[in-house]
């Protein structure tokens, strides 16, 4: 707390509004988004809240490489070659979670954060915090894409989209191998050369 005087003389406290913390390694990549702010360097993960006004320090374990991570305003998210880690604004805490093959992707952008690799997909669930994790099988090579209430992840003949809503996670198998999609909002939409489909995250179902 500091002191300062207010124009009539009186006396008044000043809350200093700027939260210090030290850091190791090199510096990387920041984000900021809502009420939930992360940078990272190459040893470690550092986060803060305006519901906890203290840094949070992740750091990473020996030969960790980050590769990529974000803000998604509630809570913050960072992932490397061999592991993923989340930090929630609600508890205050991170929540990592070890990934079998190196990762491929994420996001971790309006309430919504995605992982994957190419055998599996992470989403994160920062109320209670926890990992929801999905086996891929071996799609040969996957994309992603999502944002807010619903995202997306495909490659070969298949697509697995993610409600938030519904905390699941929903297989679309297609006929021909899958060019392209999109997910944002509540909504997803996936495409081959010859078909189309659209999933639906307050339901949960693919149409």
């Amino acid at each position: 707390l500091g002191v300062d005087f207010a124009p009539t003389g009186r006396r008044h406290q000043r809350i200093d509004p700027w939260y210090k913390s030290s850091y190791s390694g090199t510096p990387v990549a920041e984000d900021v988004e809502g009420a939930t702010a992360i940078c990272w360097s190459t040893t470690g993960a550092y986060a803060i809240s305006t519901l906890w006004t203290l840094w949070r320090t992740e750091a990473f374990a020996l030969g960790e490489v980050p590769r990529g991570g974000g803000s998604a305003g509630t809570f913050a998210a960072v992932w490397t070659n061999v592991a993923a880690h989340a930090f929630s604004a609600a508890s205050g805490s991170w929540y990592a979670i070890t990934l079998p093959e190196p990762s491929i992707g994420g996001l971790a952008s309006d309430g919504l954060c995605l992982v994957w690799t190419s055998g599996h997909a992470y989403a994160f669930d920062p109320s209670p915090g926890a990992w929801t994790s999905l086996d891929l099988g071996a799609p040969g090579g996957v994309s992603g894409s999502g944002s807010e209430n619903v995202g997306m992840v495909w490659g070969g003949q298949r697509a697995q989209a993610y409600s938030q809503i519904t905390d699941t996670w929903a297989v679309l198998d297609t006929s021909t191998p899958v060019v392209g999609g999109n997910a944002n909002g509540e909504v997803a939409i996936l495409w081959t050369f010859n078909e189309g489909w659209a999933f639906n995250a307050a339901s949960g179902l693919w149409a």
